[in-house]
């Protein structure tokens, strides 16, 4: 019976201890599980502040391209104009009868001597000095301070040695000397208040005391006159 007793106690210790493992691991399991549940709920949280961080960084970039973008528009806008303001017109000055005049290079075909053309007069327009025939081209020779000046002008006081040709070769202006060549900035000239009686000036270059001329509506004017 003691011996029994002993087995039977021996197998219940063991039952016990068989169930105290099994428990034992059970709450392992439990507490592995609760930290694989924890770590996937952490990935979750960071991988969702990542989205979060990286989606706040993508919109600073965004922002800060636009803002780029427009600082770069507004400067090229500043550029343009600040370009424009500077535009030049490369001239040469010529002295006229007492007034200086800004021919722009871009308007002139040749200069010619007047002791070296022989001219056609013409009887009919005081205004015209007489025309000379080119190869293809008859020029008519402007008396400048004429047709600029009219009932003010004296054809005493003038003293013509020279003319440019202007584009275009049907028309050519006379002059006294050419005084310099003269890069002009756009800013500096004082437009004309009244093309509508001086079409041929569109303003005046105070820091050389000339007249900037507007080649094509002098031509224009030219025409008119030749025509009317």
């Amino acid at each position: 019976a003691t011996v029994e007793e002993a087995t039977v106690e021996e197998a219940t210790v063991e039952e016990a201890t068989v169930e105290e493992a099994t428990v034992e691991e059970a709450t392992v399991e439990e507490a592995s599980v609760e930290e694989e549940a924890v770590e996937e709920a952490t990935a979750a949280e960071t991988a969702e502040e990542v989205f979060v961080v990286e989606e706040k960084e993508a919109s600073a970039e965004s922002e800060i391209e636009q803002a780029a973008s427009v600082s770069v528009a507004t400067e090229g806008s500043v550029q343009q104009v600040k370009e424009e303001s500077e535009q030049r017109i490369n001239c040469v000055i010529v002295l006229m009868y007492g007034l200086k005049l800004a021919i722009p290079f871009e308007n002139i075909e040749g200069m010619i001597k007047l002791s070296n053309v022989s001219l056609s007069l013409d009887n009919d327009r005081n205004w015209i000095l007489g025309d000379f025939t080119s190869a293809t081209m008859r020029t008519h020779v402007v008396d400048t301070a004429q047709i600029l000046f009219g009932e003010n002008y004296d054809p005493l006081k003038s003293n013509y040695n020279e003319m440019l040709v202007l584009a275009g070769k049907h028309w050519s202006i006379v002059f006294d000397k050419i005084i310099k060549a003269q890069s002009i900035l756009i800013s500096d000239v004082t437009e004309n208040p009244s093309p509508q009686f001086r079409p041929w000036l569109t303003g005046t270059y105070m820091a050389e005391k000339c007249a900037l001329v507007n080649v094509p509506a002098m031509v224009k004017m030219f025409e008119e006159e030749l025509n009317g």
